[in-house]
């Protein structure tokens, strides 16, 4: 599973606090005629509010948080999938780059 980590900010009171939010992605693996699609399903790792609050989340502060990573998920993964695009093609560029010196 790979693993992402945003910043949000959660309305308590008159307050507005910043919270680190670590989730990951389960594989998304498609349908075939043996077995239904499954994966993709979010999970919230961790989630820690940037100053030291003795409050935890409520339920309804943590199923806001599940519903913003769903939401995030598909451009999160696109993203990380183009990074490693560009990686390959710039290992890819570099290894042509030292054949033609060498």
């Amino acid at each position: 599973m790979t693993s992402y980590t945003f910043t949000t900010f959660i309305q308590r009171g008159d307050d507005e606090l910043e919270l680190c939010v670590i989730y990951s992605v389960s594989p998304y693996i498609a349908q075939t005629h043996l077995q239904p699609a499954e994966g993709g399903d979010c999970e919230i790792i961790s989630a820690r509010w940037q100053k030291i609050l003795p409050e935890p989340l409520t339920d309804a502060e943590y199923e806001a948080l599940q519903i913003e990573c769903e939401e995030r998920a598909g451009s999160d993964e696109r993203d990380a999938a183009a990074d490693h695009e560009d990686y390959l093609y710039e290992q890819h560029r570099d290894q042509q780059m030292m054949e033609k010196l060498a």
